[in-house]
C-alpha cells in the first residue's frame, strides 16, 4: 500500500524551542515509497529496503574551522560538535564531529527495526550553543 502523498506528519523545535510545523510528504524514488522531511536546518529522506530503513540526513551548517586573516584578525571556529538519531526511544547513532567536517554535512546509513508510523528523532548542537531538532514519523 502507498502511503499518502502529502501531510503535516513531522514536528521541528528550533534553537529557540518553538515548535514548528515542517513539510514532510511520501514521494516514490526508484518505485518505492519514501518519506521526505525538513527543519531550518535539517532535510531527511527515508526510503525501504528488503526490511532495512535507509536514512539519508543533509545538514545546513558552515563547519567553519578557526582561522586567522593575513592581517591577524581571527575567525572562530563554528562546527557541530554532535548529532544523535533517535528511533523509539533508544540512540542508533551519535556522532562526534569537529571542525574537520565538511560545510553542509550529509550522512546515510541503515537500520533494522523500524516499522511505519514509528518516530525518529535527529538533534544536533554545536560549539556555539546552536542546535536543532527533528522528529519525524517514518
Amino acid at each position: 500500500m502507498t502511503p499518502p502523498l502529502a501531510g503535516p506528519i513531522c514536528r521541528s523545535r528550533s534553537p529557540s524551542e518553538a515548535a514548528t510545523d515542517v513539510a514532510s510528504r511520501y514521494a516514490l524514488a526508484n518505485g518505492r515509497p519514501t518519506l521526505m522531511a525538513a527543519s531550518p536546518s535539517m532535510r531527511i529522506r527515508t526510503e525501504w529496503r528488503d526490511g532495512e530503513c535507509l536514512l539519508r540526513l543533509a545538514v545546513r551548517h558552515p563547519m567553519a574551522p578557526e582561522r586567522e586573516s593575513e592581517s591577524g584578525a581571527r575567525t572562530p571556529a563554528h562546527f557541530i560538535e554532535r548529532i544523535v538519531v533517535s528511533h523509539g526511544g533508544e540512540t542508533l547513532l551519535v556522532g562526534h564531529w569537529g571542525p574537520g567536517i565538511s560545510q553542509n554535512p550529509y550522512l546515510e546509513f541503515a537500520f533494522t527495526g523500524a516499522a511505519r508510523g514509528d518516530e525518529i528523532v535527529i538533534e544536533w548542537q554545536d560549539n556555539r550553543g546552536g542546535g536543532d531538532r527533528l522528529v519525524a514519523r517514518l
